[in-house]
C-alpha cells in the first residue's frame, strides 16, 4: 500500500482527486489543507518550508500529488511574491526534500 500525500486537497480540483483516490482504495491517502476546520485533513501550510518539511518527515509519503497553484493571472501580477512562493518555491522545496530524504518518492 502506498502512502499518497495530496497537497491542496480542499481545493476545486483537490476535492475531486481526493474523492476518486479514496474510492479507488488500495492506498493510504493523506489529504492536506490549510483550513483547520477540515478534521479528516492533515493541516499545515505547505508554503511555509518549516511546516512542509516537518509534515513530510512525519508522513514519509511514497507519492506526493501537488494540486496547489496560484491561478489568478491578475492576482499573480499584483502579488508577485505570493505567486512565486506558491507556484515555484513550493515545488522547489518538495524537490529538495525528496532528493535529500526519500529519493524513491514520486
Amino acid at each position: 500500500m502506498k502512502k499518497i500525500l495530496l497537497l491542496g486537497a480542499s481545493g476545486l480540483l483537490g476535492r475531486y482527486v481526493a474523492g476518486n483516490l479514496i474510492v479507488m482504495g488500495g492506498n493510504d491517502v493523506i489529504c492536506q489543507s490549510r483550513q483547520e476546520d477540515l478534521t479528516a485533513y492533515k493541516t499545515f501550510d505547505p508554503v511555509n518550508p518549516v511546516e512542509l518539511f516537518e509534515a513530510l518527515d512525519e508522513l514519509r509519503p511514497s507519492a506526493i500529488v501537488n494540486l496547489i497553484a496560484y491561478t489568478d493571472v491578475d492576482g499573480c501580477q499584483l502579488n508577485l511574491n505570493d505567486a512565486y512562493l506558491i507556484n515555484t518555491r513550493l515545488v522547489e522545496n518538495l524537490s529538495i526534500w525528496i532528493k535529500k530524504n526519500s529519493p524513491k518518492t514520486h
